[in-house]
């Protein structure tokens, strides 16, 4: 039932569905996480309305720390299976996601999302830099994406 009306086109019943969201306790959820996140976050791609795109952004913040670990990795997997596509908000979206939520994210992952600061997109190369900038301890300073980010950033 969640899915269906967080599917269906009219824009108050995903509001009222995402507000539901919050009733029920995390663990209830659980199982359903990685499926609602991915279509609460295709959804605020295609939403022109600030306020829902600003509530569904609320509830992606809120939700992605408390899934479980294997919630994550299956979120993070279809995040990098989605971030090339042409769509580039929700290119957008999954970056600025990335950048601003603390994931357990491995090296490799990391360098996919990094690789964005290629994009034609300047809103994407942001959040790629920030993705670099919050992570770079981790995958360690390669001077050639640092040279090219840095340039970028000026």
């Amino acid at each position: 039932k969640l899915l269906s009306s967080i599917r269906s086109g009219v824009v108050t019943k995903t509001l009222f569905t995402v507000n539901d969201l919050f009733k029920y306790g995390h663990d209830q959820l659980n199982s359903f996480y990685p499926q609602i996140l991915i279509d609460l976050i295709t959804k605020f791609a295609l939403t022109t309305q600030k306020f829902v795109s600003e509530r569904i952004e609320q509830v992606i913040e809120q939700i992605l720390p408390n899934l479980k670990p294997e919630n994550q990795s299956k979120f993070i997997q279809w995040a990098i299976e989605n971030i090339s596509t042409k769509h580039v908000q929700l290119k957008y979206i999954i970056a600025h996601i990335i950048s601003t939520t603390d994931l357990n994210l491995s090296n490799d992952e990391i360098l996919v999302f990094v690789q964005l600061y290629q994009d034609s997109d300047q809103k994407v190369r942001k959040e790629a830099r920030n993705i670099y900038q919050k992570h770079k301890n981790e995958i360690g300073v390669n001077s050639q994406i640092d040279e090219i980010i840095l340039r970028e950033g000026e």
